[in-house]
């Protein structure tokens, strides 16, 4: 947890490749003491999904938001509040990327 507090200390900073840093350490470290598919793991991967999103890489922020709602659903059923409020920001960060991707298609167009 200590990694993932000085990850959340750069990311109030606004210090983003440190955050993100300190949230794959953490990341590390929680896959190696509880495995991949635990409830540590996904908040991790969304917490690093928070950062790409702050840095607007909607590709990153869309397959963590995609495996922490795995390993969510997984854990705790579709219907529990906090798959459902990944679930929900992940559609929100699918259309931010399809914006994008229209955007940069709009731009070669032109």
């Amino acid at each position: 947890a200590t990694y993932r507090n000085i990850g959340a200390l750069y990311e109030m900073k606004l210090e983003f490749d440190t955050a993100l840093e300190y949230h794959q350490r953490d990341l590390q470290n929680t896959v190696f003491e509880l495995g991949r598919e635990s409830a540590e793991a996904a908040q991790t991967l969304y917490n690093i999904a928070a950062v790409y999103w702050k840095k607007q890489e909607w590709g990153q922020v869309v397959c963590l938001f995609e495996e922490a709602l795995q390993i969510r659903t997984q854990l705790f059923g579709a219907e529990d509040p906090v798959t459902e409020d990944t679930r929900s920001w992940l559609k929100q960060a699918q259309a931010m990327q399809e914006k994008q991707l229209t955007g940069a298609l709009d731009f070669e167009v032109i």
